[in-house]
């Protein structure tokens, strides 16, 4: 697949990079906001750019059980599967000299809409 366009991490909604979809850049993210699309326990598979290192956490603030992804994902795993409440997107590079703190914060997702949808699978190759 190609590169997220302006992204870190596309989150998705449902296996193999289907449903509602939000993109993160580098940072640590909170997903506890009941109403977003794609948001706490509702991630499912991920997109992940060259060079990004994505930890997936069962609780806020980086807490619980993690998983680390490093390439895209069509599903997150058994583990994982309705239970991501956090996520720390950082450059590979930093993830493994530990060099960048983040701090957690609470960070609304939208879903995309029909026109970024079509243009998506068309770059995608699925349109």
């Amino acid at each position: 697949m190609p590169p997220i366009e302006g992204a870190a991490v596309q989150l998705c909604e449902r296996r193999d990079f289907g449903g509602s979809t939000a993109f993160l850049t580098e940072g640590a993210y909170n997903l506890d906001y009941a109403d977003n699309v794609v948001g706490n326990d509702t991630v499912t598979s991920l997109r992940i750019n060259p060079d990004y290192v994505v930890t997936a956490y069962t609780a806020l603030n980086g807490g619980g059980d993690s998983k680390v992804f490093t390439a895209d994902t069509p599903y997150v795993g058994e583990s994982l599967i309705g239970k991501i409440a956090s996520i720390r997107v950082a450059k590979l590079i930093q993830a493994r000299g530990q060099t960048q703190t983040y701090e957690y914060v609470l960070y609304k997702l939208y879903p995309r809409n029909e026109a970024q949808a079509e243009f998506l699978k068309q770059v995608q190759g699925r349109g």
